[in-house]
């Protein structure tokens, strides 16, 4: 089964935020106006009114819980709407009219045919209704609302009666007041004009509602405040426009030059488009205070104000009243007041003077104190003025204001005349105030009230466009609270009626248009029509086509048409609608005029059009231009905070985009900083806050997945909580928030595996699907998410049902994401990642080739610059790996390890797809060494397994990592039998299975993995309890496999073989009838098609093999040998495990052979064992070696010449079964397990025995100190490589020497690694020409060349027969039987030597025993020994060889036994020297040759400790005398001594490396455990014999070792020289001199003394000669026989090299 799905799998969504998606969405703006058509269209009333036809007041509609809101870009959009259609006007009206403002007066419409300016109709008389003046007719239409108001704020303070502030409310007085100003400056100045300076069109953000304690947890809250609070945001929703005009004029009297600015807002309704309220920023200068005093002095007229008496009044039926205190209302006629104000400008030449003489007004009386006085129609239509109300009071006030009109309204539709001239305005004018009232209390019952009277208003005035384009956008309102679909239908029917009856001439039509496009935008959103969409782009289109080139909001309609193109992409994903939706945008930004006061959102639609391309498409260069415009949009926004802050989450957005595919920290950091700003803004309880805090999240999950940050994914799960929690249900974007607060849900669980958090995601997203509309475009997001928990679900639970809901979800997303949407690749990759967990427990081949389609499909219809391309390349690389797990195909592996590293290559090593990708790399490299046995595999294989866990240490990326790594370690092991190797994988398998929950689907594989390295753990040492855990988890792995699990069938045969194992070991039949069980029931249900089938058959072959073993049932052999040829037939040759089918077979051929007799089962077992021993080198090479080592056994027992061949097989295989990269302990181990040195002797003596001698000295050579010359390898100089290729030989020369500096703690993957890169380069060397035998096997040619200063004697026996080898100084050899000699005679020689030694106590250099001779000791020499020596002397006098140096070159018990002592004084006429091996000599003289060294340049360094510390060893009281004798010798200043407590290990370890001569006067122990333990006993510790083979002395001589056992090598390891002197040689030293067991200690300065004066000679300007000092050893050795010295004291001596 592959490992967990430990990716981040809800990659669907991509970290698109529902905010930045509806930037563009929301724009579905309807303008409000009020045309009416040349041809009124056709339309019944009854069926467009049938909706709304309950009573005005009724209150019976019920309310939706928690309607949804119209989004804040939903609203834009309908403002951008609203600005074409009556900004554009009111622009074209003001822009053409102010210019002649005192000429003609202020131009209030437009004509509704031709679109031109129309003056205001006439003047109302006096008593008229204020309400006469609005301009309901058929032929114009007002740009002002009929509730505008003017207010001016002076810059000092007015005299009383005058408020702070004036206000005037009401088109009539709206009207009045710029007749006044018209009049009361052309009275005071002539020849005044009207520059128009400046025209900006301002949007303004959200105004923030009020504070809420964004602490206070949902539930604390109650609905109705989460509704008001929702919906406060809507206040803002005002477009305005900016005016700035220069009034030009001259003074009447003075003549003198007048000027003044005047900076105007134009704020618009946002509801009917109409200008609502007139603001006079500023006026520079002020004006004139005679200004003021006739407008004191007209409002006294008015009034009453300053009139004696004038207490009250009854003007025109009307009750006139002055108050004189604040807070109290003046009840008088609008329409009064409007008429006499006219009537005074018009009849008074110069009203400034007049009313100048008319401001005498008593400030007792008539002040009004501390605060503004509005002017407003009461419920009776008179005229309020109140210092406390004013335009900016609060929603309550407002809302009381519109019930009085409502009220007044009302009460006026029963007296109006049924066939009025204006039928239905009454009801229309309280739809509008219901639609006024419902912007600010957003109470669902406004609206159904505000659709009631505008359904009766087209029901009494069905052609009036104005009813009807009102009704259609009451309808588009419900519609974004209720989601009803019939809502949104309704009012495209009347918006189309609208547009289709608006004449092209009209300058409306475009935005009516636009509004069109806006509503089938809506209507495809909810219901996924494609002519919606189809509709919506049409009619965009038209408005462009239509709008005139230079109008102020071409930009807006080129931004509704892209947004019309995005909405169609994000349905069905063709990248054509994106193009279109980028170039439309980017029209929009390039049309913005100069002097455009909000291009900021402009610019910020079109990042978000290149940032949804760059997903799409992964092109670098529209991310960038997506950030390019970002930044301009957080530029330009700065004004205003609430729109920054918007804008701010966009860059963050497209940072967290940018990092995600090219991993640069510096755009994550961007991205977290932007998103803190943008909820920095945002006041606490702000309507944006939540999806600013959801960004927030979406940076601190993404820093969380880059950089393992478990704080950082703390932050991400805590912001989404607090963004959830403010989103009520029944919100248009509540699923969204639920879907995102899943994903954080779902990435925790992926980083700590914890069963709460996967089920809090599975909620979460439960209620996203839940709450979202069918169709949504959400939708199929919500089933992926959904499919995907439930997937991990089952794989952490194991139930099939969870399997089932998840195939269930994915099909359901699979159908909302059509061929071509941008997130069909996600679909199809999770369909794989199902049909491969289907597979895993179904075995059905159907549902793996489900999985390799949709993974490839997945791969094949992504953009080929997507950022997810790396997880389908692993997708489709795991579903390869399945198939080659089921078929055994190389080429399967091959394309995964293709498709991984591709998505390496891709891979920021700091994302979190990083470890993951590493670990399936690892996991690809490890079955392709199941195939190839390729050492490099499985080391590559290792590596990038540690890697993954350095770089994640999330709970399942570890387990899935350690169990890989555990199986990796165990083929590892088998492969070089590195003891680490199986301790690590025990541990890391252990640990996995620990960290996999119990019902885990992939626990049985964990358990299969444990079993494996239990059994391979006993078939190495042999424990019963291994073998134990083994049957335990082999049984737990089968029982809890699935009945359908492909893997079951392997789960199987791994208990067999365990049983097995266990027969073998107590010969329980049990076991074998449960071997034979489960051997059977694995081949039943596996197909025979099957990569395992021909394993299955070979397990349950053998299992008859061994129930022959006890029933030598010949049927039971037959049964084994048809299973298994039955295996052979169905195997592939090049299956790695091949070879052991044949090997296999033969057994059971050589077991029908040895049963029956028959010469051809020989003959065939010899023929598998042969094809198996030469296989390629795929097996494990121990399984090789026994191969090998069986063919050629059964050959030389039958008299065969193969046997020769076999042996030369077996040896080739000593590189792998030894590999240099394990430690020499490791080595040593693996010398005695596979007992190498016997194998060695029976293959010398085969090759003797066929006469093939010089292949005989060659493998004796490749046999004899293994380890010895492996360090001679790694210590080569190289020379001839040096000078040809001195590059690679560096390389060699360095990498060798950090093989020999030893692993690094911990780091043992490392030390293999540099092997294998060594292995690489020779073989590349040997490629090269002159060096293609560079260090192989030496060839006799140049191991001939060990003799040319004398004969070497090679000794080899076995257990039948033994022989010498004498190598001849002419490049003769010889060879001679030595029959009375055998390994065991020699063996018990060795054993009597040891067992005399110890009696009499020798262990250590002491002062004792000096003297005694005990007559045991005397047998010594004689024995074997001298059979030996009379037969090797005699061959040696055939040679007319009488006298000088022979070398013994022993193998087996000759290595430990003193030969040189074996001949009698009178017998020994040759001077007798060791070598380990013949390259040691070979060497050693080289080396010799090569040095130029003079007695002047030669020193030798003595190190001696007469006494220890701790009192564990005898003092050596004789070492300051043998100082002396070495220093008379050699000379004082030739000699660099280190005594006493100097000789640390440290300091003798240093001058090893640099000495020449080098005498050692200490203790010295062997290790018979541990060779490479041995050591010299120093002052603070013991210089290893490990140590000394490590160190580099490059102008080493000679070394006297003058302390005891260091020449006494381990008993076990007989062929590997494994003791102190030995170590020296291999060390670099050309000669050695050591002692085989303790010597006395009287005996070391005179021997020591005249050693070295023989050798240095008594020439002072002659160099010493390393070759004399044999010699001189020899004869002191004779000396000591002849003085009659006990045996033990001469004979320990020995001289080894040259």
């Amino acid at each position: 089964m592959p490992q967990r799905f430990v990716r981040y799998a809800a990659q669907c969504i991509r970290n698109r935020l529902p905010l930045s998606r509806r930037q563009h969405h929301g724009l579905a703006a309807h303008a409000m106006v009020r045309h009416n058509p040349s041809k009124p269209p056709k339309l019944e009333t009854s069926e467009l009114g049938v909706r709304s036809r309950l009573p005005p007041d009724s209150n019976s509609r019920p309310e939706p819980e928690n309607p949804p809101e119209m989004s804040d870009q939903e609203w834009e959009i309908r403002t951008a709407m609203s600005s074409l259609l009556n900004t554009g006007r009111a622009i074209y009206v003001l822009q053409n009219t102010l210019p002649d403002f005192f000429h003609t007066g202020l131009v209030t419409s437009i004509d509704k045919s031709t679109g031109s300016p129309q003056p205001a109709s006439s003047m109302p008389m006096i008593n008229a209704n204020p309400l006469d003046y609005q301009t309901f007719n058929d032929d114009t239409e007002s740009i002002y609302s009929p509730k505008i108001r003017l207010s001016y704020t002076p810059p000092v303070a007015l005299p009383s009666p005058f408020p702070q502030t004036l206000h005037v409310e009401g088109i009539p007085l709206y009207m009045a007041s710029t007749v006044f100003i018209r009049h009361t400056l052309n009275a005071l100045y002539s020849n005044l004009n009207v520059t128009l300076q400046k025209l900006i069109v301002k949007t303004p953000g959200s105004h923030p509602p009020t504070d809420i304690d964004s602490k206070a947890s949902t539930s604390q809250e109650s609905e109705p405040q989460l509704h008001r609070h929702k919906y406060k945001k809507r206040l803002s929703r005002e477009k305005s426009l900016l005016i700035k005009l220069c009034v030009t004029g001259t003074a009447r009297v003075t003549k003198a030059p007048g000027e003044w600015e005047v900076n105007s807002t134009y704020t618009f309704s946002p509801t009917t488009g109409l200008i609502q309220k007139h603001t006079i920023n500023s006026i520079y200068p002020a004006p004139h205070q005679a200004v003021y005093d006739a407008l004191r002095l007209s409002l006294g007229k008015v009034f009453g104000l300053g009139v004696e008496g004038g207490g009250g009044a009854r003007t025109n039926g009307h009750f006139l009243s002055v108050a004189y205190q604040t807070n109290i209302k003046v009840q008088v006629s609008p329409s009064t007041i409007y008429n006499q104000i006219v009537i005074h400008l018009r009849t008074d030449p110069q009203p400034s003077a007049v009313w100048a003489n008319q401001m005498d007004v008593d400030e007792n009386t008539h002040a009004v104190e501390n605060g503004e006085t509005d002017f407003g129609v009461d419920d009776d239509g008179s005229l309020t003025t109140d210092s406390d109300v004013s335009m900016e009071q609060d929603d309550d006030a407002s809302l009381g204001d519109i019930d009085k009109k409502i009220a007044l309204l009302k009460r006026q539709i029963p007296s109006s005349v049924p066939h009025s001239t204006e039928p239905g305005r009454l009801q229309y004018e309280l739809g509008e105030c219901y639609t006024e009232r419902y912007e600010k209390s957003d109470e669902i019952e406004d609206v159904e009230l505000a659709l009631s009277y505008y359904n009766s208003a087209v029901n009494l005035a069905p052609h009036e466009l104005t009813y009807l384009l009102a009704l259609g956008l009451s309808y588009e309102t419900r519609f974004q609270i209720t989601r009803d679909t019939e809502d949104i239908k309704s009012a495209l029917q009347f918006m189309h009626a609208t547009v289709d009856a608006t004449p092209i001439s009209n300058p409306d039509l475009p935005a009516r248009q636009q509004a069109l496009a806006a509503s089938y935008r809506s209507l495809f959103q909810r219901t996924g029509e494609v002519g919606a969409v189809r509709s919506a782009i049409e009619w965009d289109q038209k408005a462009i086509d239509t709008i005139p080139p230079g109008h102020l909001e071409v930009p807006d309609h080129y931004q509704s048409l892209a947004l019309s193109y995005m909405v169609k992409y994000e349905r069905f994903g063709d990248t054509i609608d994106l193009d279109h939706s980028v170039r439309y945008n980017r029209t929009a930004v390039s049309k913005i005029s100069a002097n455009h006061s909000q291009p900021a959102g402009f610019h910020d639609s079109l990042a978000e059009a290149y940032r949804e391309r760059f997903r799409r498409l992964g092109d670098p260069s529209d991310i960038e231009s997506a950030l390019h415009h970002n930044r301009i949009a957080v530029s330009a926004g700065a004004e205003n905070p609430t729109d920054l802050a918007e804008f701010q989450m966009s860059l963050a957005v497209s940072h967290r985009d940018q990092f995600q595919a090219l991993g640069n920290v510096e755009d994550l950091e961007a991205a977290l900083e932007n998103d803190h700003a943008a909820v920095a803004a945002t006041p606490k309880g702000g309507p944006k806050l939540p999806y600013y805090w959801q960004s927030l999240a979406a940076s601190y999950l993404e820093k969380s997945k880059a950089f393992n940050d478990l704080d950082a994914l703390q932050f991400a799960l805590e912001y989404n909580k607090k963004a959830a929690a403010k989103v009520p249900e029944g919100d248009e974007d509540y699923s969204e928030f639920q879907a995102q607060l899943g994903v954080a849900y779902l990435y925790q669980f992926e980083t700590t595996e914890k069963l709460e958090y996967l089920t809090w995601a599975t909620n979460c997203f439960s209620e996203a699907r839940r709450t979202t509309p069918p169709r949504h475009c959400d939708l199929a997001n919500h089933h992926q998410h959904l499919g995907i928990c439930h997937l991990f679900m089952f794989q952490l639970l194991g139930k099939t049902s969870d399997l089932e809901l998840s195939m269930e979800c994915i099909k359901l997303a699979l159908e909302g994401t059509p061929p071509g949407h941008p997130d069909h690749p996600d679909v199809l990759k999770n369909l794989a990642l199902i049909y491969q967990s289907q597979y895993q427990i179904t075995g059905d081949i159907k549902d793996l080739q489900y999985s390799f389609d949709y993974a490839r499909g997945a791969l094949e219809v992504v953009s080929s610059r997507s950022p997810e391309i790396p997880g389908l390349q692993l997708d489709l690389a795991r579903a390869h790996t399945l198939h080659f797990q089921r078929f055994g195909k190389k080429k399967d592996l091959v394309c995964a390890l293709e498709l991984i590293k591709m998505a390496i290559k891709v891979t920021s090593p700091k994302h979190a797809e990083y470890p993951i990708l590493l670990n399936a790399l690892a996991e690809t490299f490890k079955e392709l060494f199941t195939i190839t046995g390729d050492l490099e595999n499985i080391e590559t294989s290792i590596n990038h397994y540690y890697a993954a866990l350095k770089t994640d240490r999330t709970p399942p990326v570890i387990a899935s990592c350690e169990r890989g790594l555990s199986i990796a370690l165990c083929h590892h092991f088998a492969k070089l039998n590195d003891l680490n190797d199986i301790q690590d994988a025990l541990e890391y398998a252990t640990s996995a299975i620990n960290a996999t929950h119990d019902k885990s689907p992939i626990i049985c594989d964990q358990q299969y993995g444990l079993a494996v390295i239990y059994n391979q753990c006993y078939d190495r040492f042999r424990n019963p309890e291994d073998l134990e855990a083994a049957i335990k988890y082999g049984l737990a792995a089968v029982n809890n496999a699935a009945p359908r699990n492909p893997a079951l069938q392997t789960f199987q045969r791994g208990l067999a073989t365990s049983y097995t194992n266990r027969f073998l070991k107590d010969n329980n039949p049990n076991d074998l009838e449960m071997a034979l069980h489960y051997d059977k029931i694995a081949m039943e249900g596996t197909p025979e098609n099957h990569y395992n089938f021909s394993l299955h058959l070979q397990s349950l072959g053998t299992s008859y093999t061994n129930k022959f073993m006890v029933s030598k049932d010949i049927n039971d052999l037959k049964n084994a040998l048809n299973y298994k040829h039955a295996a052979i037939k169905s195997g592939q040759n090049d299956l790695l495990d091949f070879a052991a089918l044949q090997s296999s077979l033969a057994f059971s051929y050589l077991d029908q052979f040895y049963k029956e007799n028959n010469p051809e089962d020989l003959h065939c077992a010899l023929f598998y064992l042969r094809n198996s021993a030469t296989a390629p080198a795929t097996r494990r090479p121990q399984d090789q070696w026994d191969t090998a080592c069986h063919w050629a056994s059964n050959a030389f027992y039958h008299q065969l010449p193969e046997c020769v061949e076999a042996f030369s097989v077996a040896f080739q295989l000593l590189p792998d079964l030894l590999w240099i990269g394990n430690a020499v302990s490791t080595r040593h181990s693996s010398l005695l397990y596979f007992d190498i040195p016997t194998v060695t002797m029976w293959a010398v003596s085969a090759c003797i025995k066929f006469n093939k001698i010089v292949l005989g000295i060659e493998l004796l050579e490749q046999g004899l100190a293994i380890t010895h010359q492996q360090q001679l390898q790694l210590k080569g100089e190289f020379g001839m490589l040096l000078d040809a290729h001195p590059a690679i030989a560096e390389e060699l020369k360095e990498i060798s020497h950090q093989i020999q500096l030893g692993p690094e703690s911990g780091d043992t993957p490392s030390i293999h690694t540099l092997a294998l890169r060594r292995n690489n380069i020779i073989k590349q060397i040997r490629a090269l020409s002159g060096f293609e035998t560079f260090l192989l096997p030496t060839q006799f040619q140049t191991l001939v060349s060990a003799a040319k200063n004398g004969p070497v004697i090679l000794l080899n026996c076995t257990t039948v027969n033994a022989d010498a080898i004498i190598m001849l100084p002419n490049s003769e050899y010889m060879c001679i039987a030595l029959p009375s000699v055998t390994k065991s005679g020699a063996e018990i020689q060795l054993k009597l030597m040891r067992n005399n030694l110890k009696k009499i106590g020798i262990h250590a250099r002491d002062s004792q025993n000096t003297t005694e001779n005990p007559w045991y000791l005397m047998t010594l020499p004689l024995g074997c020994g001298t059979m030996l020596f009379s037969l090797v002397f005699k061959a040696l006098h055939s040679k007319n060889i009488m006298k000088g140096r022979i070398w013994w070159c022993p193998t087996g018990p000759f290595t430990y036994l003193p030969l040189h002592a074996a001949p009698s004084l009178q017998e020994d006429v040759f001077e007798h020297s060791y070598t380990p091996t013949l390259m040691a000599l070979v060497k050693a003289n080289e080396k010799y040759a090569a040095q130029t060294l003079t007695r002047n340049n030669t020193t030798l360094t003595f190190v001696g400790l007469p006494e220890l510390p701790g009192g564990n060893f005898r003092p050596l009281p004789s070492v300051p005398l043998e100082l002396v004798q070495i220093s008379s010798a050699v000379g004082v200043e030739r000699v660099r001594s280190i005594v006493g407590g100097a000789a640390t290990v440290d300091a003798v370890t240093s001058a090893l490396a640099s000495s020449q001569w080098l005498h050692l006067a200490c203790h010295g122990e062997q290790d018979g455990v541990e060779p490479l333990e041995s050591h010299l006993v120093l002052y603070d510790g013991g210089l290893k014999l490990e140590k000394i083979f490590d160190t580099y002395i490059p102008d080493a001589q000679f070394v006297f070792l003058s302390a005891c056992e260091t020449a006494m090598g381990d008993a076990g390891l007989i062929n590997e020289s494994m003791h102190l002197t030995g170590g020296m040689i291999f060390a670099g030293f050309c000669g050695a001199a050591g002692t085989m067991w303790s010597i006395a200690d009287p005996d070391g300065p005179p021997l020591s003394g005249i050693v070295y004066k023989r050798a240095f000679g008594k020439e002072r300007d002659k160099a010493p000669d390393v070759r004399g000092v044999a010699r001189a050893l020899h004869m002191v050795v004779r000396a000591m026989r002849r003085k009659g010295l006990p045996f033990q004291r001469w004979a320990p001596f020995v001289h080894m090299g040259i």
